[in-house]
């Protein structure tokens, strides 16, 4: 996995509005579990993005990142992170039972050959009250569902590297998420970066109408979806 991601190392969560939407929601869900001195796995940290929002809530936090993206936790240092390079479709995360408060995946699982394994991993790892959050996409709306029409493809990535290997539903979230734990609340996020020409017409839809496709029809427009969870 090592630089497949590397052209959006960095400024990437800084500078797209819509990324930071969804760091925001995050922050918006997490920030009453925040509380000095929680223990936090982030699976799938990548440069440590999810720190600097994480300690919006409060600085001293104890923060392990794992990732298999060697620049990446490097990076990940340099911003104060605790970080370990595993590869996870082929070792185990080593950590207690019992022994985390808050274990984050954020849209991290559509990229694992059997993203069942690690749910099983991060459920051991949680405290019984602890909680789980996982951002995962939806690769059915109305955009997706065009390009398909036009045999362009889910992502248009093919067989390069890195990308999603799983093209899940809203419903396939929900479903695959609730075999493991409680979903005690869930969110939407949206994205408008589609590219081209599109990107140009849909940009100029206001904000607030697309908010209101998203919370009337989250199947068809909304991005991806960001689970609350509990054992």
């Amino acid at each position: 996995m090592n630089k497949e991601f590397s052209y959006s190392y960095g400024d990437y969560y800084h500078k797209d509005k819509f990324a930071r939407m969804r760091f925001d929601i995050v922050f918006s869900i997490l920030t009453e579990f925040m509380n000095e001195g929680v223990k936090v796995l982030d699976i799938g940290c990548y440069d440590g993005a999810m720190l600097e929002i994480l300690k919006k809530g409060t600085e001293k936090i104890d923060y392990i990142g794992v990732d298999g993206d060697e620049l990446a936790l490097e990076i990940a240092q340099l911003k104060g992170a605790r970080v370990m390079n595993i590869n996870f479709e082929f070792e185990k995360l080593p950590f207690e039972h019992n022994y985390f408060d808050m274990v984050i995946m954020g849209e991290m699982l559509e990229h694992l050959r059997d993203p069942s394994q690690l749910m099983t991993q991060a459920k051991d790892m949680v405290k019984p009250n602890g909680v789980v959050l996982i951002s995962l996409p939806n690769e059915c709306t109305v955009y997706h569902r065009f390009k398909m029409l036009l045999g362009k493809g889910i992502d248009g990535m093919g067989f390069q590297p890195g990308y999603h290997m799983h093209f899940p539903t809203l419903q396939q979230n929900k479903e695959f998420v609730s075999r493991y734990f409680k979903i005690i609340k869930e969110e939407y996020w949206y994205h408008l970066g589609v590219g081209g020409f599109a990107e140009k017409i849909i940009d100029k839809i206001p904000a607030k109408v697309i908010k209101f496709l998203v919370k009337t029809w989250p199947a068809l427009f909304a991005r991806g979806v960001i689970y609350l969870c509990q054992k």
